[in-house]
């Protein structure tokens, strides 16, 4: 009877005891394991599943892996040599082009590269404005010189204006003047010079006496803009002309900017 006691009292105990703790009843200072097993604690039991590190990836996951990135790297290296330039394109023969972009886009890209383009042209409806420039090579500094240029760039723009009504039925608005002169800044202006004055009636609207008529009113116009502006000696290296349909005068630095860019482009001629 007292060796089972005992055997239940020292079960109890051990299932009680924490771990490293010692029994508190019976003869012996710890407390014997039953059948000869380590009782766990509870606490490592829980903890064990949260603290456990992730299993490793399966080997053949490992290489699938390597094996989808080699193709990945493989498949960019391949289009980067299959990369070709515009020029390339141009004396390539279709069906080696049509290996990048298809049958069809090649057919259309090799006529596009060399200029051939059949589709419709959209008119987009007249010009808003009309406008005649020249750079001079020779600078004109008096008042013939400048007399001489304007009957020039009048005479042309005068003609462009009556071709312009014969085709749109309409008139132009305003009358712009602009000059570059070298002195000091090298300062290019644009003026405008009012209303564009209408034909006159004399040997009819379309005589060459009432295209003279014409562009003497709008020489005189610009004359005296331009006057207004350098009273004095000048040393111009560009003039030009411009008509506008627009209901307002075409604002001038936004004129002044265009005719920058096309004067240091080395443009000339009618625009």
């Amino acid at each position: 009877a007292g060796c089972s006691c005992g055997t239940v009292t020292a079960t109890a105990t051990a299932t009680a005891t924490p771990l490293g703790g010692s029994a508190g009843t019976g003869n012996s200072g710890t407390a014997p394991q039953a059948h000869g097993t380590t009782a766990a604690p509870a606490t490592s039991q829980l903890d064990g599943d949260q603290q456990r590190p992730p299993s490793p990836q399966p080997a053949h996951a490992r290489s699938h892996t390597r094996r989808r990135h080699r193709a990945s790297r493989r498949g960019r290296d391949e289009g980067r040599a299959r990369s070709v330039t515009v020029a390339e394109c141009v004396t390539m023969p279709p069906e080696h082009l049509a290996r990048f972009v298809g049958a069809s886009t090649a057919q259309w890209l090799g006529r596009f590269l060399v200029g051939v383009d059949d589709r419709t042209v959209q008119p987009k409806g007249p010009p808003r404005s009309l406008s005649e420039s020249k750079n001079l090579q020779v600078s004109a500094r008096t008042e013939a010189d400048l007399n001489t240029w304007l009957c020039t760039l009048g005479t042309l723009i005068c003609r462009r204006v009556l071709e312009d009504r014969e085709r749109h039925r309409r008139w132009p608005k305003n009358l712009v003047f602009h000059w570059r002169d070298v002195r000091g800044e090298n300062q290019f202006r644009t003026r405008s010079c009012g209303a564009m004055p209408m034909t006159s009636s004399v040997g009819g609207p379309d005589s060459e006496r009432a295209l003279a008529d014409l562009v003497d009113r709008v020489s005189e116009l610009a004359v005296a803009r331009f006057r207004q502006d350098v009273p004095g000696t000048f040393v111009l290296s560009h003039v030009g002309m411009t008509v506008t349909y627009h209901t307002e005068p075409v604002a001038n630095k936004q004129m002044q900017n265009f005719m920058q860019k096309f004067i240091d482009g080395g443009g000339g001629g009618g625009g």
